[in-house]
């Protein structure tokens, strides 16, 4: 189950768009996707952003609307609602998903009603209890009233419109839907609604919320991650794999819920082995994971079909970065018998359980892959440490056996990277690794541990270390 470059299978694609803009459509139906601003996330996204959240304040949202934010509602940071959402967040872990969530489960920023009842609600996330959701959203409403919301959606409703339509003009010139439409020849069950993400930074999210009738719709956030002097969000190609995984979901989501009887004991076995680099990216379920993994396997198959043999390449590596090594077999496995053999397989669903049957056929190799691959003892000072003295001039990485000491692959780059000040060095055991830095204080930083297709940390045995990112942040100078 190694990471291999051996074999670039491209496909062709027909030209046939399709919408998934409304439920129901004929195959070939040629409709745009249509992006919007959910004014229930900015909301919320809001609400979370002045508790002090890291995912609602990542360095790539900053922006003038983010100033904007701040001149409107800093003065209410210690509003009820704000003071219940920090507590919600750091007792009960209602962050990222579960934030959005709740969000997508009220009727809209005027009455703040819920949409579904949320004892009733099967999708709200589980993190959530009805009761004290239900309470929160009584505080939701006061902090409507008394920052006047609506007047502040009133000044933004053109920026609004503005960076809607760059999302649309990014995500609807390459016609992915065209290559969706025929890769999965079947359809979705419910709408999907593009939508733009300005305070949900690299973070992107992907719900399905079913009304009291059992209507539903299905809403994919695509965040903005990087904003132009005007203060628009600038979305260039790199948007459109992301997007297409988004829809990809509203396809795979399906099939996984209808074979999770076979798949969950599968997933079970690999979440433990890569439950860190899963909860880095906000997975924290199993079921989040499979989700996840089918779509990115779908999205390995569109690139293969449009775009150079190297940008597949770039895109698998960052997967094995993500913990999805075990993605690279299901497309090899797409390419050489399900897009070899279409006369057979009409639709991805009639394919559906042969993915499955490779998953359970490799998890004992996949296992035995993470068991002998060299492990992290310790880090020096804690991954994630909030307070590191600035003053520090090393940082020491222990691993839990000898490794190769000829190399090392210590990655980044930009502004959050960490400046070098020697060359990093082992130990004479090879079992710590000494990485020379200069730090500033009051400065969020981090790098990698082997990354993409550098990775010269390797046990003795010549095994590489998963990639690992450490992330740590100073604290004020003295």
């Amino acid at each position: 189950m190694q990471i291999t470059r051996t074999k670039q299978v491209v496909t062709t694609t027909l030209v046939v768009a399709a919408t998934l803009a409304a439920a129901g459509p004929t195959l070939g139906e040629e409709i745009k996707l249509t992006p919007r601003v959910d004014e229930r996330v900015e909301l919320l996204c809001i609400i979370f952003r002045l508790t002090g959240s890291g995912e609602f304040n990542q360095a790539v949202s900053i922006s003038p609307y983010a100033e904007r934010i701040a001149a409107h509602f800093g003065p209410f940071q210690n509003h009820v609602a704000v003071q219940t959402a920090r507590q919600l967040r750091n007792q009960r872990s209602i962050r990222y998903d579960a934030v959005i969530s709740f969000a997508l489960h009220m009727d809209g920023t005027v009455f703040c009603n819920e949409k579904i009842p949320f004892d009733k609600a099967p999708r709200l996330d589980p993190r959530w209890r009805p009761s004290e959701a239900r309470a929160f959203l009584a505080q939701v409403r006061d902090f409507v009233q008394q920052t006047s919301f609506a007047h502040f959606l009133s000044t933004q409703r053109e920026f609004y419109a503005q960076s809607a339509a760059r999302l649309g003009r990014a995500i609807n010139s390459p016609k992915p839907l065209a290559w969706v439409d025929r890769f999965f020849a079947m359809r979705p069950s419910a709408p999907l609604f593009p939508t733009v993400g300005l305070s949900t930074g690299e973070t992107d999210y992907w719900h399905r919320v079913t009304d009291g009738s059992g209507k539903a719709e299905i809403i994919t956030i695509l965040g903005a991650r990087r904003f132009d002097q005007e203060g628009y969000p600038v979305y260039g190609p790199e948007v459109v794999p992301l997007m297409t995984r988004e829809v990809c979901r509203a396809f795979t989501d399906g099939l996984v819920d209808e074979h999770m009887a076979r798949l969950k004991p599968i997933a079970e076995r690999i979440y433990k082995h890569c439950a860190v680099a899963m909860q880095r990216q906000g997975i924290n379920d199993i079921e989040t994971m499979l989700y996840q993994a089918f779509a990115r396997t779908c999205v390995a198959r569109y690139i293969a079909a449009n775009a150079p043999s190297k940008t597949y390449d770039n895109y698998m590596y960052g997967e094995y970065d993500n913990g999805f090594e075990w993605i690279e077999p299901l497309s090899d496995l797409l390419a050489d018998e399900y897009e070899a053999n279409r006369e057979q397989y009409v639709s991805f669903d009639r394919f559906m359980p042969k993915l499955v049957d490779l998953l359970e056929k490799n998890l004992d190799e996949y296992e035995a892959e993470m068991i002998r691959a060299p492990k992290i003892a310790a880090i020096d000072p804690p991954n994630g440490s909030r307070d590191v003295d600035p003053s520090l001039t090393e940082i020491k990485v222990t691993f839990d056996r000898a490794m190769n000491a000829e190399g090392y692959s210590v990655m980044g780059g930009g502004p959050t990277y960490p400046e070098l000040t020697a060359i990093p060095h082992w130990d004479e055991e090879g079992r710590v690794l000494t990485i020379p830095v200069e730090l500033k204080p009051n400065w969020s930083f981090q790098f990698w541990l082997n990354r993409g297709e550098f990775l010269s940390i390797r046990s003795a045995q010549g095994i590489p270390l998963r990639p690992v990112m450490v992330t740590l942040r100073t604290r004020a100078a003295p």
